[in-house]
């Protein structure tokens, strides 16, 4: 079964990426949102990070297919300070399951 990433082309919208910019998905995952992000303007740096290193395979698969020539950090967003703040950045995106209300639900969250 394919993943279908959450709100995808109101995240991509929302983003308004500029030529040169820098985005950052801080839950990778299989890559969806980054390779939507490239899509829409081919001009951009993506940064991932992501814990699951089948995940970081899987995606980089993916953005490579595209032609994108991400930086892909295995590791948990929670360092992004400690790593991420010595990348230069525009816009940093991640998600988070919501357990806590009995179903599973996501959050999506953008900093520009």
């Amino acid at each position: 079964m394919a993943h279908i990433p959450v709100l995808l082309e109101e995240t991509i919208t929302g983003l308004n990426l500029k030529p040169g910019a820098v985005y950052v998905d801080g839950t990778l995952g299989s890559g969806g949102h980054a390779a939507a992000a490239f899509q829409s303007q081919k001009n951009v740096t993506i940064i991932g990070f992501d814990r699951e290193g089948d995940a970081i395979k899987r995606a980089g698969k993916l953005l490579a297919s595209l032609g994108a020539k991400p930086v892909l950090i295995n590791d948990s967003f929670r360092n992004f300070m400690e790593k991420g703040n010595r990348l230069p950045w525009n816009a940093v995106c991640y998600s988070r399951g919501r357990h806590d209300l009995g179903f599973r639900a996501f959050s999506c969250f953008c900093y520009l």
